[in-house]
This record gives structure tokens, C-alpha cells and sequence, in this order.
């Protein structure tokens, strides 16, 4: 199946999704007689005392992760790429004329979410004890891709590639449970010490379990580098470089392709393209946790203040990591070239109001999200789409509500957005890249 979606974490598949056609939030399971109880979850009126107050940290990390997926498509470079191809194909299909480049286009974006359901090659073996390689490869599909391989005893076991599915949903789920953390500080020192150990021990399930990769395959490499850091740590600094990931405009990008270290080959010639045009993001994401590792360790006399560095300003370290390596970044100017542009277009199409949803997220949530992570603050402090329970539509009111409602948008809108999925779902799974039988010499990267 096409992944339109982004669910929440196993143990909760059917519980939540995010819609990224329509920035749709929504909970399965749930009805009208819930939402005073999904209300109070969100506003956090649940105390430590309240005997549901374990259920209600599960529901606020169920609505986190969610939360996360609406502000990496409204608050980042690569969602504004996303949501703006997306646009201009639901506008061709509103006006009823031929959609095949836009679609083919949009495709650039969505085959790199769901190259890692389609190339998975997984067997039953724990990830735990398993040795790591990666190597570039080629699929007639989706074109080249880094492969992560888990060997065990000289066998290979599994091999993952590399995608942006990996970096969305493992920023989601470090979010999800960095709130969980949080929220659990509240209570009493031994209960609070029997949630934290339950939730470290769910967590390194969930780390070894090969059925998790899209979740955890980027988390599990940045655990294997950094085993003494504690989980929040993990999971702040695993934030700030997805976030990095996500957000980087694509003049910087095109800059990094040449720092990111490819053998001069057909297919790291091609990926390296890939990165010139802004694409490939999850390589980013993938490099920045082997470069800030070689970085820290590369100068015994700064390692202690180097990984300082990394665990209390995680952002700062992934910048000086680059920097190290020769990369002189543009900041924000190019960034706001590109999310003015953005916003123009978006402004010019009718068929859905996405430039009031990522305008209104740009102003109250991205200045807070370059300082920490999502999972560090408050419903209240960011500024959501309303949830909506798919059982009977009912809305489920954010803390910080932005307009228009979820309700208006469903209402208003249902008729384009399904169109859009059912012409996307009967798509061509290909993703066109240059072949790599066209390619004279390569580049040496």
C-alpha cells in the first residue's frame, strides 16, 4: 500500500495516523464519549494522583508522535518541498488537466519514504549482537539507495535501506518518548523508577526487534556510537539531527553531497545528484551520525568537551561536526529565500489551504523547535491542528488550536484529497532518476 500515512509505534499501529495529503491528525479507537478524557490528556490536567495518570502519559505520547510528523511537514525545508509538489499536483487534478509530471515529480518525495517497505530484506534474527556495514546499491525502481546490512556469525541477516521513512519515524518516535520521560518525572521516586526502567526496557525491544527498522534503524546506529548516553540524551540528539536532516535548504545540500564521502562509482556519482538537487535527505541524517562520532574521537584532547557538547547542545556539535570536515554553511538567508517561495506558490493554488496551516506553524513553532526538541514542551506551546477521531469525526480540541478547523478541512476538502490518494495509490511505484548507463566518469566526491 502507498504510505500517505505515518502511524504511530507498534504496540499502537491502529491507534493514530498522520495524513500527509490533508495534515489530517488522527485517532482510531476513539469516539465522541472520549474526548473530554483525550482533552485533559492533551492539556496535561492529568496528575501523578489521578489513578488512569499511567494511560493518560501513553495517550500523550500517542498524540507526540503524531504531533510530530504535522510539524516536520509544515516547519521544515523538506516538508515545504513535500507539501508544495503536492499541491501542485492536486491542482491539475482540481482543474481536470494532465497530471503525469507533477505526479512523477511528487514522486521524487514519497519513493524515498517508501523505498524501505519495498527493498526490506528482514528475517526473525535480533538486531542485538548483529554487525553493521553499508554499502551503495541500485534498484531498477527506486534507483540508488545506501543499504544498512546486519550480519551475525559472518551471515548476513538483514538489510535495510536507507530512507526517509527511517528519519521521519524515528524523529517521531524519539519525540514520543522523550515526552513520555518527561511526563513520568512527575511521580514519586520509586514508581518513577520502575516507569523509567519499563520504558528503557520497551525501548531496546523495540531497538532489536527487525520488525521496528523503519522506527529505530537510524536510533539503533547512533545507540551503537554513543552507549553511554542516557536515553534522553539519545533521543535529543537523535531530534536535533533529524531535525538538521529535514530542515537544511538545498543550497547547503548541494554543498554537502560533496562531504559526504562516496567512492567514486556510477551509483554515488547519481545519489550525490540526488543530494545537488535537495533530495536524498536520509543520507544526511545517516552521515551526520558517523561524522559527529569520527569528530569526537578524532582529537583526544577535545573529546570530553566535543561530546559535552553533543549531549548538552547537540545542534552546535552537528554544525561544528560539518564545519570540521571543510562545509561553510549559508544560514538563514537561503532558508528564507526558499520558505518565501514556498509560500508564494502554495498562495497561487486553491485546491487546499496549505500556506495558512505551515504559515501559522512557521510562526509559533519554528524558532521553538531549532531550540529543542518537539518532545521537550508543552501541547500548550505549540501551536497543532485539532485531532480528529476517525469513528465518528468528532475533533478533539489542541490546547493551541490554529484554523482553519480540522473539521473544515475534512468537510471542504474530502472530495479533491481522495481523488489525489486514488490516482497516487494507481501509480507507477517508479522513481526517475538519471541511469546509471548515462553516466561519463564519475564524480569525485
Amino acid at each position: 500500500m502507498k504510505n500517505t500515512r505515518a502511524n504511530s509505534t507498534p504496540g499502537r499501529y491502529e491507534q493514530g495516523y498522520f495524513e500527509y495529503f490533508s495534515f489530517l491528525l488522527c485517532l482510531n479507537r476513539y469516539q465522541i464519549e472520549h474526548k473530554e478524557w483525550l482533552e485533559s490528556c492533551f492539556h496535561n490536567s492529568i496528575g501523578p494522583e489521578h489513578p488512569k495518570f499511567l494511560d493518560a502519559v501513553e495517550i500523550r505520547a500517542l498524540l507526540m508522535h503524531e504531533a510530530t510528523h504535522f510539524l516536520d511537514l509544515t516547519t521544515t525545508a523538506w516538508g515545504h518541498e513535500y507539501t508544495v509538489r503536492k499541491a501542485l499536483l492536486m491542482d491539475k487534478i482540481r482543474s481536470g488537466q494532465p497530471c503525469h509530471r507533477q505526479l512523477s515529480v511528487f514522486r521524487l518525495n514519497t519513493a524515498e519514504i517508501e523505498v524501505h517497505r519495498a527493498l526490506l530484506e528482514a528475517s526473525k534474527t535480533s538486531l542485538e549482537g548483529c554487525e553493521l556495514q553499508h554499502c551503495l546499491r541500485t534498484d531498477e525502481t527506486y534507483g540508488p539507495h545506501i543499504a544498512i546490512v546486519y550480519s551475525h556469525s559472518q551471515t548476513i541477516k538483514h538489510v535495510v535501506p536507507l530512507s526517509m521513512l527511517a528519519v521521519i519515524e524515528g524523529h517521531a518516535t524519539a519525540n514520543e518518548v522523550i515526552r513520555k520521560i518527561l511526563d513520568i518525572s512527575r511521580l514519586d521516586t520509586i514508581p518513577r523508577r520502575i516507569s523509567m526502567s519499563q520504558i528503557e526496557d520497551e525501548f531496546d525491544k523495540h531497538l532489536f526487534d527487525p520488525a521496528m527498522t523503519e522506527y529505530t534503524s537510524l536510533l539503533y546506529l547512533l545507540r551503537i556510537h554513543f552507549r553511554d548516553f542516557t536515553l534522553l540524551e539519545l533521543l535529543q540528539a537523535f531530534s536535533a539531527i533529524a531535525r538538521f536532516s529535514l530542515d537544511i535548504d538545498s543550497l547547503d545540500m548541494a554543498m554537502l553531497a560533496d562531504f559526504v564521502g562516496f567512492a567514486p562509482t556510477s551509483s554515488g556519482t547519481v545519489l550525490a545528484m540526488d543530494m545537488r538537487r535537495g533530495s536524498s535527505r536520509a543520507v544526511i541524517c545517516f552521515k551526520t551520525i558517523l561524522f559527529i562520532y569520527e569528530w569526537i574521537q578524532d582529537n583526544p584532547r577535545q573529546e570530553a568537551s566535543r561530546l559535552a557538547l553533543f549531549k548538552g547542545t547537540p545542534s552546535s556539535a552537528i554544525q561544528e561536526s560539518w564545519e570540521a570536515r571543510g562545509m561553510k554553511f549559508l544560514g538563514a538567508f537561503a532558508k528564507n529565500i526558499e520558505f518565501q517561495a514556498s509560500i508564494t506558490t502554495l498562495k497561487s493554488l486553491e485546491a487546499y489551504p496549505d500556506h495558512e496551516i505551515i504559515s501559522q506553524s512557521m510562526q509559533h513553532n519554528s524558532k521553538k523547535l531549532l531550540q529543542s526538541a518537539a518532545g521537550t514542551y508543552e501541547f500548550s506551546d505549540l501551536c497543532l491542528l485539532d485531532f480528529m477521531l476517525t469513528e465518528d469525526m468528532t475533533c478533539v480540541t489542541a490546547p493551541l488550536s490554529m484554523t482553519p478547523a480540522a473539521s473544515d478541512l475534512f468537510e471542504n476538502h474530502y472530495d479533491i484529497v481522495s481523488k489525489v490518494n486514488a490516482i497516487y495509490r494507481d501509480s507507477s511505484d517508479a522513481k526517475f532518476f538519471m541511469p546509471i548507463q548515462n553516466i561519463q566518469g564519475a564524480l569525485y566526491l
